[in-house]
């Protein structure tokens, strides 16, 4: 659907989703074809990046609109953020069900898909979360582009942040 990928996933039924500059398709691999599924007419400039599946084998994808659509059926179900319409640059689903999502314009939310709502978490001038991963003890690390690695203690609900050090060897290469 475009010349520009932006993620591809795997979803647990093994089928195999592409997010692109022009659409999100999906790969029918008894046609070995490619068959776009979204946006439709309504929204036919909406571009897609990130792809992830929940728990209970949902495909959501993020929109350069700010929103979440949720895969139903053969629709899709729009989650908008009324408080941020900057592009989504990446985000994760947690082991608590929860999502974290990062926006171009700095800003790092919470979205609970069970009320639909979001929250802001953090502010982060100048600071693009490039990158999400959770760790066995809860911890959410952020990666940063040029601002090192900023980890999230849930259990403690405290902020850390890895930087570079150039008189420690053993410190991030660079931020």
């Amino acid at each position: 659907a475009g010349n520009s990928i932006n993620d591809i996933f795997e979803d647990t039924q093994h089928n195999l989703w592409i997010s692109t500059d022009g659409g999100l398709c999906r790969l029918n691999r008894d046609l070995e074809q490619f068959i776009r599924v979204f946006p439709n007419e309504k929204n036919p400039h909406l571009v897609l990046s990130n792809l992830a599946e929940d728990k209970a084998n949902k495909l959501w994808v993020a929109g350069t609109d700010g929103a979440l659509y949720r895969k139903e059926g053969d629709s899709f179900v729009t989650f908008p953020n009324p408080e941020n319409t900057s592009s989504i640059i990446e985000f994760i689903i947690l082991d608590n069900g929860l999502f974290w999502l990062s926006y171009a314009n700095y800003q790092l939310f919470e979205f609970n898909p069970q009320t639909g709502g979001f929250r802001l978490l953090k502010n982060n001038p100048n600071q693009e979360i490039l990158s999400f991963f959770e760790d066995e003890q809860s911890r959410v690390w952020l990666g940063l582009n040029g601002g090192g690695i900023q980890i999230y203690d849930a259990p403690n609900k405290d902020w850390h942040n890895l930087k570079h050090k150039p008189d420690e060897r053993n410190s991030l290469p660079n931020d």
